[in-house]
């Protein structure tokens, strides 16, 4: 993931930092909002209730963010999440879904909104984002009926 903050040595106007093993809340990112978006009804309500609970009284645009979101993967495969006051970055997310039912993996694909301009995103990005995640999914798919991919053993 990606954080971004203001650098004033700089003539660029953001100074974007990548760490390895650096995390976001699942409820202001797009990967989380893609994750959430696949997640069956059950657990997602167990989620939403434990993120209402821990935003209080600011948990009502959270919400209306999250739902936006998991319409856009229903209806697109894909969320975006544009920029705001408070975040620079414009990202869009996807859930890969495992052929032997695991919970899906995100791939997702972030950057500093004054370089990736959203309605080029959406149009130009959008399409072939899905379309890399739906070829992943058919060869994820391809590979364990040809039995070259071990199925998962979910442990009760």
């Amino acid at each position: 993931l990606v954080r971004s903050q203001h650098d004033y040595g700089s003539t660029a106007p953001f100074r974007i930092n990548v760490l390895a093993g650096m995390v976001m809340p699942m409820e202001v990112s797009a990967a989380g909002h893609a994750y959430l978006a696949a997640m069956q009804a059950k657990p997602l309500d167990r989620v939403l209730s434990l993120l209402s609970a821990r935003w209080g009284g600011k948990w009502e645009p959270v919400r209306s963010r999250i739902e936006r979101s998991r319409r856009q993967v229903a209806e697109q495969g894909y969320c975006l999440l544009e920029p705001d006051w408070r975040n620079p970055m414009v990202a869009i997310a996807a859930p890969l879904h495992m052929p032997d039912g695991r919970d899906p993996y995100i791939i997702d694909s972030v950057g500093p909104s004054y370089l990736f301009d959203t309605d080029a995103i959406v149009r130009d990005v959008a399409p072939a984002f899905v379309e890399m995640v739906g070829a992943i999914e058919e060869e994820l798919k391809s590979l364990s009926t040809e039995s070259r991919v071990p199925s998962a053993t979910v442990a009760e």
